[in-house]
Order: structure tokens, then sequence, then C-alpha cells
């Protein structure tokens, strides 16, 4: 059996929730990529390191859920 406690409802909303902060994250990391050759200041440069070091779009709760989804699934890290 994969799921001993979680609802296969829980687990849905859980990895849509993943998949829309991945999906975000990478967007975000995409622009900075393209963009970043383009800078004109130093500002703009701190700037986009920040957002790239500290993945804005990484939700703490929510990673909390995926480390709790995989000790469910026997996958823990």
């Amino acid at each position: 059996m994969l799921l001993q406690t979680w609802t296969i409802e829980g687990f849905r909303e859980t990895s849509h929730a993943l998949l829309n902060m991945y999906k975000s994250e990478l967007t975000l990391k995409r622009n900075i990529y393209e963009n970043i050759c383009h800078s004109e200041n130093k500002s703009e440069l701190t700037f986009m390191l920040a957002c790239w070091a500290h993945d804005p779009y990484m939700d703490n709760s929510t990673l909390l859920k995926l480390d709790a989804m995989a000790a469910e699934t026997g996958h823990e890290r």
C-alpha cells in the first residue's frame, strides 16, 4: 500500500502545490538567466543574485509537506 495515512486528495493537493512552486521558481531562474547580461547597474545585479540564491518561491510549509510525502511513501530524504 502506497499511502498509509494520507488521502489521495491530500496527496494530489500537495503535489499540485509543489508543482506550482517549482514552476514559479523555474520561471524566475529563466528570467534571471535571460536578463542578467542586460543589467545596467549594481543594484539590479544584487537583486537578481538575491532572488537566485534565496529561492523566493520555495515555501517552507510546502517543503515540509514534501518531507511528509517522502516519509509516507518510504522515500525519506
